[in-house]
């Protein structure tokens, strides 16, 4: 028997509906890490990680000093890496700073373990 070490990908499309800011939730569970792309049309050119660990009470995520993390630079079409933090919890869902979206945006998640 061999060993070694298996890897697990998942590719997610949460939403952010219409006039809201904030996507729907994303299972995180057994994953290590991930990247979101955005699309062209998004309003926002940078996002906030909200974590949650029963999938219905979301709050920010904060650094290791306790202090929220904002603000995670990433413009309309661009991908970028989830935050590493977000992985200790179960669930997170995406909040875009800006304006609100004028119709339904479709995210897409890469997750790995």
């Amino acid at each position: 028997m061999s060993g070694g070490n298996i890897t697990y990908s998942s590719t997610e499309s949460p939403t952010i509906a219409a006039l809201a800011s904030v996507s729907s939730p994303i299972l995180l569970e057994g994953f290590q890490r991930g990247s979101v792309q955005f699309p062209a049309t998004i309003s926002g050119n940078s996002f906030s990680v909200e974590v949650s660990n029963d999938g219905e009470t979301f709050t920010q995520l904060q650094d290791g000093a306790g202090a929220p993390i904002a603000n995670t630079p990433c413009a309309a079409g661009e991908a970028c890496p989830l935050p590493s933090g977000a992985f200790a919890f179960q669930w997170t869902r995406l909040s875009m700073n800006g304006a609100a979206e004028a119709s339904q945006r479709t995210l897409t998640i890469h997750l790995r373990s």
